[in-house]
């Protein structure tokens, strides 16, 4: 396989919703149909985990009560725990499907800053390029608020090959559930959450589970905000051509579409991207408090 994924991330007009595309196309070599990859026709699941940059510098750890949906948490410890119906160990990776799953009593967890809201086969890419709508709650935001100017990292993954039934599991190959549940190595997995295969043994479901086929990683920057501020001061100064005006806005913009660049080659520094985006924030503040 050498299907190589690109994804392309924007906030929508008013900030409120993430629009995602795959972006990957059928023309290059790596892409869809070409070289032995498989067609847009035989994905049947993605899965998108998102994190903001605040939720991966401020992750929490949390001992009791109960878990967040789809916020993702990483064992701590003890050694092992057992939580929803499986036995994790130590570094493994959880991400609760259903509300008010309790803390397993003596394990303590600590999110990661990723939230994976269920996609499963409800989008699928398309050769047409067609935008998935993320809204700020699938994204792990509060109903209503705008996306803020930050850094989104993501995690996007492609299924395929459905399977239903009882199936002898490949050693490496990741699996993710789409209904019913499935049970493997003892652990019984929802809709929506995944597994890798470390044995030949079989998997038994009572619905339906995929096989990933790629998976990529990537930057996008959320800066609804703050282009929103910079055209509104755009218009404000429109005829005014104060050079201390227009040096600061061509160089807000200058940053913004840098950032913007270099977010979708991969090649990200979070200290410096974060650095920018704070100095993008003062400047315009200082525009909008001290020029205007």
């Amino acid at each position: 396989m050498s299907l190589e994924l690109i994804q392309y991330a924007v906030p929508n007009s008013d900030g409120t919703i993430l629009l995602w595309k795959d972006i990957t196309g059928n023309t290059s070599p790596t892409a869809y149909g070409k070289n032995g990859n498989i067609n847009y026709g035989s994905v049947t699941a993605v899965r998108i985990k998102t994190a903001l940059y605040s939720n991966l510098v401020n992750t929490t750890t949390i001992n009791s009560g109960t878990f967040t949906q789809y916020t993702e948490y990483r064992l701590v410890s003890p050694s092992s725990a057992v939580v929803d119906g499986k036995t994790l160990g130590v570094g493994s990776l959880f991400i609760p499907q259903t509300a008010a799953i309790s803390v397993p009593s003596g394990s303590s967890w600590e999110t990661t800053g990723y939230y994976c809201y269920p996609v499963l086969s409800t989008w699928l890419p398309t050769a047409t390029e067609v935008a998935l709508s993320l809204a700020n709650t699938e994204i792990g935001l509060d109903s209503g608020s705008v996306i803020p100017d930050e850094l989104l990292q993501a995690v996007y993954e492609i299924y395929y090959d459905t399977q239903f039934g009882t199936t002898a599991a490949v050693n490496g190959q990741q699996y993710m559930v789409l209904s019913g549940t499935a049970v493997y190595g003892g652990n019984t997995y929802k809709a929506g959450e995944i597994f890798t295969g470390a044995n030949t043994n079989n998997i038994t479901t009572t619905g339906t589970f995929a096989k990933m086929y790629a998976t990529s990683f990537g930057y996008h920057i959320m800066a609804y905000g703050y282009y929103t501020r910079l055209y509104q001061l755009i218009i404000s100064y429109q005829g005014i051509y104060q050079n201390e005006i227009q040096d600061e806005l061509y160089q807000i913009k200058s940053i913004l579409d840098t950032l913007t660049f270099v977010s979708s080659t991969g090649n990200v520094s979070y200290t410096k991207f974060n650095d920018l985006m704070q100095l993008v924030g003062e400047k315009l503040t200082y525009l909008e408090n001290n020029v205007a």
